[in-house]
């Protein structure tokens, strides 16, 4: 016979596999060096490129400054949402102001903008990074963003 658990004991454990696996699993792939996150890692935590893949990055700064906003404000969260926010507005749009899609670990461009889906991750990225600093970059760049969707 199954036990079945309650709301409460789920949400225990699931917050648990976030805090105490998913989260300290990506911290050693955080690039404190070049910006933004390594996001080509094996199950086992190898890393099989150091490209970096826009959505990836956009997800990452959603998922740091969600944590700090909706988990706890942990202040680790926010730098490591800010590094990539770096990352990004520097090397993540082409002069038309579209998302690129795949870039070296130094931010040099392998794949232009071919996928609207990576906007997508941007706006949201964006504005949760907003929520949690009140940072006018961040604000612009989602709202620029949103202009080139409607654009396209």
């Amino acid at each position: 016979m199954s036990q079945r658990l309650s709301f409460s004991d789920l949400a225990g454990l699931y917050r648990r596999l976030l805090l105490d696996d998913i989260v300290p699993y990506w911290a050693p792939h955080i690039d404190w060096e070049q910006g933004g996150i390594l996001n080509c890692i094996r199950d086992d935590g190898t890393l099989m490129t150091d490209d970096k893949y826009m959505w990836s990055q956009l997800r990452a700064l959603w998922i740091y400054s969600k944590l700090y906003n909706a988990v706890e404000p942990r202040q680790e969260w926010l730098d490591i949402a800010h590094n990539i926010l770096g990352f990004i507005a520097a090397h993540g749009r082409n002069d038309a102001g579209d998302w690129v899609y795949h870039l070296t670990r130094e931010g040099a461009v392998v794949e232009g903008a071919n996928s609207i889906y990576t906007e997508g991750f941007a706006i949201y990225g964006l504005g949760e990074y907003y929520r949690a600093t009140g940072d006018p970059m961040a604000r612009r760049i989602g709202l620029e963003t949103c202009e080139r969707v409607i654009q396209r």
